[in-house]
């Protein structure tokens, strides 16, 4: 899996940028796996979580049930009173 890096300055004027920071080896890509190769690169990196907003691609028609489960895990981590 590709980690990049995407920032966004809104001022003086917008900008954005990307920084490709690697290739991060994927064993299984369960939800629950990816979720947490995802959690160990952004604490590896020292990159809070909830400063982060997700966006992934892949063409398998399988990801669509990752990806949700992925949405909901990242939420319940940003907010872990509900």
């Amino acid at each position: 899996m590709s980690v990049i890096l995407r920032t966004v300055a809104l001022e003086p004027k917008p900008e954005v940028k990307e920084y490709f920071l690697g290739y991060v080896e994927v064993f299984e890509t369960t939800g629950l796996n990816l979720s947490n190769v995802i959690l160990d690169k952004l604490q590896e990196l020292q990159i809070p979580f909830e400063n982060c907003r997700g966006q992934a691609y892949d063409n398998g028609a399988n990801m669509k049930v990752v990806t949700i489960y992925l949405e909901l895990v990242c939420f319940q981590q940003r907010h872990p009173q509900t």
